[in-house]
């Protein structure tokens, strides 16, 4: 609470904090308005220059050449209007007239202050290169592209090729993974099929009318070879147990 308090109290604090946010807190040595300009410009300008070194990096190595153009535009036009927001002592005309009450009628948030706009236009600044990115090459004839040196380029020919690579490598480890059972169990899988052909072979051999026929005709033959067999010696061992009868003259 304190340090809101003195913030709003301040008129170098209140001016810095409406234009760069809470950050300002932490410049400890700004005590004026100026001071705060120029801290807050330096920061700005050194963004964009890393930002715009980049994209001319990524043009360079061939990419992001669709709509390069309006990256650049944006870009500026971008950085023009923080710089107008950051450095002039009045708040942006189209925020106070036309924004803020907007959003005080309709009552859909609390208004903006100017680093909150400079934050919304970053965004939104992102958001409209990433569909730029996306949406340009539906547009885009591809034979004009072609003959103006915008198809396919050296970088692009690189990468494809890397991916084509690692996608290669990564289907023979997956292949190689999944046959690794059936290659450690070699002599189980060749057990399995001689017994599984072996298993067929007899199953169809006996399920044939011929083959059922002659196995009862066996089964049959012995089992009447093993009721006479039986018979036979039950009627040896009757004989043997009954003694003939003695002649009248031996009594």
């Amino acid at each position: 609470m304190q340090t809101a308090r003195d913030t709003l109290v301040d008129p170098a604090k209140r001016f810095a904090y409406d234009r760069f946010g809470a950050e300002i807190l932490g410049w400890q040595q700004c005590k004026t308005i100026r001071d705060f300009v120029m801290h807050g410009v330096q920061q700005t300008a050194v963004y964009y220059t890393v930002s715009f070194c980049v994209l001319i990096l990524l043009a360079v190595l061939g990419y992001l050449q669709a709509g390069k153009f309006w990256r650049y535009l944006v870009g500026g036009a971008l950085f023009c209007a923080e710089m107008t927001i950051m450095t002039r002592p009045e708040w942006p005309a189209v925020l106070t007239r036309v924004i803020n009450p907007f959003l005080i009628a309709t009552g859909l948030r609390t208004p903006y202050i100017p680093f909150q706009v400079i934050v919304l236009l970053r965004k939104l600044t992102v958001t409209f290169f990433i569909a730029l990115g996306q949406l340009t090459p539906l547009f885009q004839d591809p034979t004009e592209a072609t003959k103006a040196g915008e198809g396919i380029t050296p970088p692009m020919l690189d990468r494809l090729d890397a991916l084509s690579k690692a996608a290669d490598q990564e289907v023979s480890r997956l292949t190689v993974l999944e046959v690794t059972p059936f290659v450690t169990e070699r002599s189980r899988m060749r057990d399995l099929k001689t017994g599984l052909g072996q298993w067929l072979v007899q199953n169809t051999v006996r399920n044939e009318p011929e083959v059922k026929a002659a196995v009862n005709k066996v089964l049959t033959r012995r089992r009447m070879e093993g009721s006479m067999t039986g018979s036979m010696s039950a009627s040896m061992g009757d004989s043997q147990e009954t003694p003939p009868p003695v002649p009248p003259h031996l009594e």
